[in-house]
């Protein structure tokens, strides 16, 4: 028997694919402990799979990009030298490490400190980051000051943005990730244009019952049916919603003078097309 392939959304191809282009720019090591297990300094994966640390500001150029690991709590993990590079970068995706990890832009620099936006980085969902555009500020991200060698802080070096993103359009993988974001495209466009269509044909549907609604509150001289949003539908107080109720009250308000003789035909007609 003869097994059959399972084609994977595109949106699910193109996420992994991003994480995997990107974070395969930094070498790894598979001759390590677990990360977990990493607790003696011989346990650290080698110089040349680690990340450099950064020290000094003369390391950096502007456009380079960093990897920031800040701990709230002032006593941070060594995740530069306990990591390999690539597992540090990856953090950016962990759910259990992203609040405290970024990559970000170095875009100005003193003596002393150094100038950052934080950027896109892959996350595993295929719009988490336009891969060509690795290294783009976030939209509203705000510049940040950071002081070098401060406690609960280590800063990695990346590489600049230009150098990275050659190395991407470089990669195997990289037209495959490019058909299959453009199919993620395509998909999302088609499941918008579904959306929109129903949404279309909703309101047609119930642009009857909404016109009703309103011409039963200005005859009855208040809001007697509103709408539920988004779901759509009349809503009514509960008392009202009983069979027969709305009606009633509606005589009542016709014999107390409050609804016009001449009128009450209209109004018996809205109520029919709501459904009371």
């Amino acid at each position: 028997m003869t097994a059959q392939m399972v084609t994977q959304p595109a949106r699910i191809e193109a996420g992994q694919l991003a994480t995997r282009i990107v974070f395969g720019l930094w070498p790894d090591a598979t001759d390590l402990k677990p990360g977990w297990a990493r607790r003696h300094p011989d346990d650290r994966p080698l110089k040349k799979d680690r990340l450099i640390s950064v020290t000094d500001t003369s390391q950096l150029q502007i456009d380079d990009l960093v990897l920031i690991y800040d701990e709230p709590s002032g006593i941070a993990f060594d995740l530069l030298g306990m990591r390999t590079a690539r597992e540090a970068v990856s953090a950016v995706a962990d759910y259990r490490t992203s609040a405290k990890v970024a990559v970000a832009r170095v875009i100005g620099k003193t003596a002393r400190t150094l100038t950052v936006v934080d950027c896109f980085a892959p996350t595993g969902s295929w719009k988490s980051c336009v891969i060509t555009r690795f290294g783009t500020p976030r939209p509203g991200a705000a510049p940040r000051t950071l002081r070098l060698n401060t406690g609960g802080r280590q800063i990695g070096y990346l590489g600049s943005v230009s150098e990275l993103r050659e190395r991407i359009v470089r990669d195997a993988q990289y037209d495959a990730w490019r058909a299959a974001y453009k199919r993620a495209q395509e998909d999302e466009a088609a499941s918008e244009a579904t959306r929109r269509k129903a949404q279309e044909e909703s309101q047609e549907r119930e642009w009857p019952k909404r016109e009703a609604a309103r011409v039963l509150n200005e005859l009855a001289g208040e809001e007697l049916v509103g709408w539920w949003e988004p779901v759509g539908g009349p809503k009514v107080d509960q008392w009202l919603s009983a069979p027969g109720r709305m009606r009633t009250y509606l005589a009542g308000l016709n014999a107390v003078g409050k609804i016009a003789d001449d009128v009450v035909d209209e109004v018996l007609a809205q109520v029919e097309v709501l459904g009371f």
